[in-house]
């Protein structure tokens, strides 16, 4: 259930960050459309104050982790290509709307545009492994 109470902030009013979670090809980006009752996507594009709004996968970072309950969406699809896991920031005016989900506050976020801040394309390798030489202290025992 959402409402719309036409809140407008500026994007450098929004604490934390944003991060991709996978690549976006400009190419390829969609209109996002509406839902029916059952929660189905229907073929009727959605309107954000008339205009036409573009999902943008990525999750929300902040001091205490990464929040679920927050989804994002640009008025002005992305141009060039976004790798996957890059830092991206918010561009413009900013329109938050809070609705419920699973009995839990979420936001979604529409705004004007993103760009790319920090790219993270370095390879996930796998972390090293401790090791202890006679002698030295253990904090375990």
């Amino acid at each position: 259930m959402s409402f719309s109470p036409n809140l407008a902030m500026s994007a450098a009013d929004i604490p934390g960050a944003f991060q991709t979670t996978r690549g976006i090809d400009p190419s390829t980006i969609r209109q996002k459309m509406e839902y029916d009752d059952a929660g189905h996507p229907t073929s009727t594009p959605k309107l954000v104050n008339g205009k036409p709004v573009f999902q943008i996968p990525s999750q929300y970072l902040d001091e205490y982790g990464v929040d679920a309950n927050v989804t994002l969406s640009v008025f002005n699809a992305p141009t060039a290509p976004i790798p996957p896991l890059s830092r991206i920031q918010l561009v413009g005016s900013v329109h938050p709307v809070p609705w419920v989900k699973n009995g839990r506050i979420a936001w979604s976020i529409t705004a004007d545009a993103v760009r790319v801040m920090q790219l993270d394309t370095a390879p996930l390798a796998p972390a090293p492994v401790p090791s202890f030489t006679t002698g030295e202290d253990d904090d375990d025992r």
